[in-house]
């Protein structure tokens, strides 16, 4: 997706010497053949057609994964999201005004679905909503969740394509160019490198041992060379060490896994930090599960455990959090829209899980 004007010339013009090339040399050896009387006319189709052929090949677009900071046509959202007091209309509100379409599906409509959580089982889109990789999803009941991204692309006239892993969309973002993802087990590393390949990946990422299994709670890709990663800062330890009387050993590993993440990817990207609240009874608050609509973000905020019954340990530092917070998707290029998002932590994501984008056709 870096676009480069001399080195897009250069592959135009070593495209156009490969195919004049095998146009000419398939041409004299056609030549050659009926010289030597060694072509017939029922010989001589089926060459042409392999040449034609060939040349297709040659032709075909390169597959392009799609990143979500480019522009957006429409954002999908459950209707099951607005049945509980999740502030569903204040995410569709913030989605309009930032001039984005809003599609409410039912869970037994066209566009059957499991759950609320949409981003797990959406397809992964590539070249600009042309082309939709529908992946195995884990998530109970699989039925439904496997049916769902063919379902969405035959919705927006897409080419649906199967990739034979399994991948849930909150553990997958790209720049472009170079797809990220984690996983528990090692061993799957070297297969998915392969499958992505598929997606148009020319890059491929795979973290092992993630503070978290989605990689959209703790990290997010803003732009082509930029990446924001959580970071729990010397703040939030000592309000964790005070809470818990020490800072807790689990806390202590995700905060060096964190640190290794972004130290590893600052030699290739730029790594901008931003908060990692004090993890807190099974709920992982974060800034990174934002949504990304066409130069606004829609981030996460919270104010008081589960559905409102008491404080977090660190509520005293909601509003530094979220200047720092503001401050890095502000330089990023976007607008910050923050919306409280309690009762889904509560229950395991907030906003980008919720959400499943579907790109802008065409030219920027």
């Amino acid at each position: 997706m870096r676009f480069d004007i001399k080195h897009s010339l250069f592959q135009t013009v070593l495209f156009l010497v490969v195919v004049i090339g095998a146009f000419f040399d398939t041409l004299l050896k056609i030549h050659h053949d009926i010289t030597r009387e060694k072509l017939s006319v029922r010989g001589f189709v089926p060459k042409f057609l392999c040449l034609c052929g060939a040349l297709s090949q040659l032709a075909a677009k390169p597959i392009e994964p799609w990143p979500e900071f480019l522009p957006t046509e429409m954002i999908l959202l459950s209707k099951e999201l607005f049945e509980a007091p999740y502030n569903g209309l204040q995410l569709q509100d913030a989605i309009k005004k930032a001039k984005v379409g809003v599609l409410k599906i039912s869970a037994d409509g066209p566009l059957s679905h499991t759950h609320i959580w949409l981003r797990d089982f959406a397809p992964q889109w590539a070249n600009r909503g042309e082309i939709a990789f529908d992946f195995n999803f884990s998530d109970p009941p699989p039925s439904l969740g496997d049916q769902f991204p063919t379902k969405l692309a035959k919705f927006y006239k897409a080419s649906a394509r199967k990739i034979q892993i399994e991948l849930d969309g909150g553990n997958f973002q790209t720049n472009g160019d170079t797809c990220f993802t984690s996983v528990m087990n090692e061993d799957l590393a070297p297969r998915i490198k392969d499958e992505f390949k598929k997606i148009g990946c020319r890059q491929v990422i795979v973290f092992k041992n993630p503070p978290h299994v989605h990689l959209d709670m703790w990290m997010k890709v803003v732009s082509e060379s930029t990446i924001l990663i959580s970071e729990l800062d010397e703040k939030t330890l000592q309000v964790a060490s005070a809470w818990f009387g020490g800072v807790p050993e689990d806390i202590k590993q995700i905060k060096h896994r964190l640190d290794q993440i972004a130290a590893d990817l600052s030699l290739s990207f730029n790594v901008q930090r931003i908060p990692l609240p004090v993890p807190y009874r099974g709920t992982f608050r974060n800034y990174a599960n934002s949504v990304l609509v066409n130069g606004t973000v829609i981030i996460p905020a919270y104010a008081k455990y589960g559905w409102g019954r008491e404080d977090y340990p660190d509520t005293l530092l909601n509003s530094y959090y979220e200047e720092k917070v503001r401050k890095a998707y502000t330089e990023a290029g976007f607008q910050v829209v923050f919306i409280n998002a309690d009762g889904l932590i509560y229950n395991g994501g907030a906003w980008h899980c919720v959400t499943a984008h579907i790109p802008r056709r065409g030219k920027d």
